[in-house]
């Protein structure tokens, strides 16, 4: 995949030994179509002549092709923005599965309480608060009321 990606990109790119070997470890959901198409979107980004490292497929796989490629492949790089996209895919991939539901939602990312995703939607991905049920009062005991009088 890699000789004929390079060859139509017109480019002079050299693989590392075990960079090939780092593109098969990959967890890929699809199939061979979906690592030839990795493949070339990172060939067009990678500059004549680059040297492809194992380590370079590896961080261009973890950030995705479409946001990374071989040239300066830790460019714009944020940990922390990295965590918040893939927390964030996990946690609308959730709310689709429960529809809307926090509860269950927060059971099958697990959280023991689901005021813990409650509160994540309220602070760090307020974007997907329309993904969520509303939230409903709860209806308090009379028995509390009564005893406080």
């Amino acid at each position: 995949f890699a000789a004929r990606a390079a060859e139509r990109a017109s480019k002079r790119v050299t693989f590392a030994p075990g960079a090939a070997e780092a593109f098969a470890r990959t967890r890929l959901r699809g199939n061979a179509r979906e690592l030839r198409n990795l493949i070339e979107r990172a060939l067009v980004t990678a500059d004549d002549g680059a040297l492809i490292t194992p380590e370079m497929v590896e961080l261009m796989i973890l950030r995705g092709a479409s946001e990374s490629g071989f040239k300066g492949p830790w460019d714009n790089f944020s940990l922390k923005d990295e965590v918040h996209r893939v927390e964030r895919s996990f946690i609308e991939l959730a709310l689709r599965e429960s529809n809307g539901m926090v509860s269950r939602a927060s059971r099958l990312l697990g959280f023991k309480h689901h005021e813990s995703l409650a509160s994540l939607l309220k602070t760090r991905h307020r974007d997907l608060l329309h993904a969520r049920t509303p939230a409903k009062a709860r209806r308090r005991s009379i028995i509390a009321r009564e005893t406080r009088q």
